[in-house]
């Protein structure tokens, strides 16, 4: 734990939530062709690592995401349901095509539910409360926000031990893995 920044532990020790109003960002712009059925039906408990994931961006960062889970996890991801909005991104032909090449079952939240996504939901709404609601003015530049965001998703996955778990998500996904017999 020695290469973590100390600007995660600040995470840790922050208790206080900042409650703002904001204007959520919609993606939704109506039925386009593509929505997809809801495979994942809130049933969010997987049984093994790679089997169940959630998305929430815009689609060149969606496909760059999709290309580089492929790149690092291989056919580990062979058959794993992935959750979506019906955002515009995700309706997209080149984003359903790279899901089908790669043999990733698209699932699609209800239209307004985002229950259905909830896993997702809740860790970006985590995010931005930690670090941009009423903090907009520490950043000087996008290098640095991008830098924090960096520095969080460390903390989120590396450090924050999840009482379900008993552990991190990392080193809960590495027993799984092991367990499993994939490295």
């Amino acid at each position: 734990m020695a290469d973590i920044p100390l600007s995660v532990y600040y995470y840790q020790l922050n208790a206080i939530k900042n409650k703002v109003n904001y204007r959520r960002y919609n993606s939704y712009k109506g039925d386009l062709g593509g929505v997809k059925e809801n495979v994942l039906n809130q049933d969010f408990k997987a049984t093994k690592p790679y089997e169940k994931a959630g998305t929430d961006a815009k689609l060149e960062k969606v496909l760059n995401m999709i290309k580089k889970l492929k790149e690092n996890h291989q056919e580990n991801i062979k058959g794993m349901i992935i959750q979506s909005d019906q955002g515009v991104q995700y309706q997209n032909s080149r984003y359903s095509e790279l899901l089908n090449e790669y043999e990733i079952i698209q699932s699609m939240n209800r239209k307004g539910n985002c229950l259905d996504n909830s896993p997702t939901e809740n860790f970006f709404g985590r995010l931005k409360e930690e670090i941009w609601y009423n903090k907009e003015y520490k950043y000087e530049n996008s290098v640095e926000l991008i830098k924090e965001i960096h520095n969080y998703i460390k903390y989120y996955n590396e450090i924050r031990i999840v009482t379900k778990l008993k552990t991190t998500p990392i080193d809960f996904r590495k027993k799984c893995l092991s367990e499993l017999g994939v490295a």
